[in-house]
């Protein structure tokens, strides 16, 4: 009887199993964007938490009617 190439029994359990796959460049490259994409997850709640707080100055907006951003006088009532 010929020998078989694989030294494996048939009776093995893992006889259907796939054999391992290595890791490659695209692996690291996968962890590095998932690190980018929490910590911008991260910092976007802390912005959102310190607007939401009211501890940000809100910007001040002054135009008037003509364009030139002075503020017109208030009319005396």
């Amino acid at each position: 009887m010929a020998r078989s190439k694989s030294k494996r029994r048939v009776d093995d359990d893992d006889a259907d199993a796939l054999p391992k796959t290595r890791s490659d460049a695209y692996v690291g490259l996968l962890g590095i964007s998932l690190v980018a994409l929490l910590t911008g997850v991260i910092l976007l709640f802390i912005d959102f938490d310190e607007i939401s707080k009211g501890s940000a100055p809100l910007p001040s907006v002054t135009t008037s009617e003509d364009g030139l951003g002075l503020p017109k006088a208030a009319p005396k009532s």
